[in-house]
């Protein structure tokens, strides 16, 4: 009725007088969500109404929860052949803020579609390339942009960078980011400017390219960094326009949503909506849940805070490192070799754990050949495998062959007592994030339902479960010089 009322019109002068009216059937709405029935159309009225109240990021969060619950193309089609309608009845005839608003939903509608026609066709086992998306979108790309050169791993950064919380946000992750990122390579998106975590994100010194959308008018309280090569939006003042632009370009380039992490901080209205569209479009996200504001209030939030591809990251600096950087490929260890090593060490662990635990208690003490698939667990031991490399690096050693003519038995190395502390912190942030994207949640011990008290920070970690990680990095050299390896000193290699 509201939309014909428009249309008919071609003016929205009704919405004041009938904004009560609206308020209670937005109420309805979410009575209806809560109750389970008119399951996705609730949202998609819900994302109308809030439109329509000048409410333009409660609506495309809405809208957004809305594709998340579509399973058919229809329902989504109908939703944008209104939007469409309502464009045409307004051209020109409403203020120039209301069109922006009506503007950034259509697009964020338009971009969605041919994501939901990819992943409806996964599903379905039908043909699905991502690459297919590229046709589908190339006609929202500015003329003005130029290509981006995207290398993965593809991360986006979101969060905080109003002036208000900069000092706080800039004394609290300066040094997790700079360990979280030591080292990488690839493609990141921030916001672009000096300010909050778009600021820190600019002044780390990588290798990877660092790209920004902004407004062609950037606020007098922040400016550009001179670290990101910066694209601009049509939009005036920062809006839902860059991070959509963002992912439109992305998409273009042919990347594949689910190849894409999204770090989220803090923030704001834009990071909110910034965090669920990464969501809707299939990218693993991960929220640091401390951080506050926007990023707190997405795990209050029941119509989101159990989507599998949100992750409640703990403020640990080596969790951080291995869900944005992922764990390098090994160069020297063997694929076979790390195979039967995994092996060994779930055996380790049984032996130790069998004495305290049953069975029922834990899954994990299966024997190899036995353990559980939806835990995943012969995974978790390959990881750890393939992490030894990674691990020895950060301490200036590596792992070579043993000669022939070497005697094994008098090949001995020892980690220091600092270095044990330091690699087994490495090692829990890779249990961490391990566990995280396997669909495990903090909270009371319950490991049948991928339940943990211990997907938490390594300061707050209870000395007798940081026991567990020391004891796996004390056994890499016995462990290696079983299947003829040994660990040297970089700055000593005959030692």
């Amino acid at each position: 009725f509201v939309l014909s009322r428009i249309i008919d019109e071609r003016d929205i002068r009704v919405v004041p007088l009938i904004q009560p009216s609206l308020m209670d059937a937005i109420e309805v709405c979410k009575d209806r969500i809560e109750a389970g029935v008119y399951i996705p159309q609730a949202f998609y009225d819900i994302g109308f109404f809030n439109l329509l109240l000048q409410r333009p990021y409660k609506s495309l969060i809405a809208y957004a929860a809305a594709i998340i619950r579509t399973h058919t193309l229809t329902e989504l089609e109908e939703n944008i052949k209104n939007i469409n309608e309502l464009k045409q009845a307004l051209e020109s005839r409403v203020s120039e803020t209301f069109s922006f608003y009506v503007e950034w939903i259509d697009r964020f509608l338009k971009l969605v579609k041919p994501v939901k026609t990819y992943q409806l066709s996964k599903i379905s086992d039908e043909k699905s390339d991502p690459h297919q998306l590229k046709e589908s979108l190339k006609n929202m790309t500015y003329p003005d942009i130029p290509q981006i050169d995207t290398e993965e791993p593809v991360i986006i950064v979101a969060g905080g960078c109003d002036i208000r919380f900069e000092e706080k946000i800039k004394a609290e992750y300066r040094d997790l980011l700079n360990i979280a990122f030591d080292g990488i390579s690839g493609t990141i998106f921030c916001g672009g400017t000096n300010s909050g975590i778009s600021g820190l994100i600019g002044d780390l010194s990588i290798e990877g390219n660092k790209f920004a959308y902004l407004p062609k008018n950037t606020p007098s309280w922040t400016g550009e960094h001179s670290a990101y090569q910066i694209f601009n939006t049509k939009g005036r003042g920062f809006s839902a326009l860059e991070p959509l632009q963002n992912w439109i370009d992305l998409l273009v380039k042919g990347i594949d949503p689910a190849n894409v992490r999204l770090l989220g901080i803090n923030g704001g209205d834009i990071s909110a909506f910034e965090f669920r569209l990464a969501l809707t479009l299939g990218a693993t996200v991960g929220i640091i849940r401390e951080s506050g504001r926007a990023a707190h209030a997405i795990f209050e939030d029941t119509d989101w805070n159990q989507m599998p591809n949100l992750m409640m990251l703990p403020n640990d600096p080596q969790t951080i490192k291995i869900f944005v950087q992922g764990i390098a490929p090994p160069s020297m260890l063997s694929m076979e070799d790390i195979d039967k090593m995994a092996k060994d060490a779930h055996d380790e662990f049984r032996k130790k754990r069998k004495a305290k635990f049953t069975i029922n208690e834990d899954p994990a003490l299966l024997d190899w050949d036995e353990l559980p698939k939806d835990l995943k667990l012969k995974h978790s031991n390959i990881q750890q495998i393939t992490h030894i490399e990674e691990k020895l690096r950060t301490i200036d050693c590596g792992i070579r062959k043993v000669k022939d003519n070497d005697d094994v038995d008098k090949i001995a190395f020892s980690f220091s007592e600092s270095e044990i502390e330091y690699l087994s912190e490495m090692e829990h942030g890779r249990w961490n994030t391990e566990r995280l994207l396997s669909g495990w949640r903090l909270g009371e011990k319950d490991k049948i339902n991928k339940i943990s008290p211990y997907l938490i920070s390594w300061p707050e970690l209870p000395d007798n479960i940081k026991e567990y990680d020391r004891e796996a990095v004390r056994e890499i050299p016995n462990l290696l010089k079983k299947y003829g390896y040994t660990v040297y000193r970089l700055n000593n290699e005959n030692a």
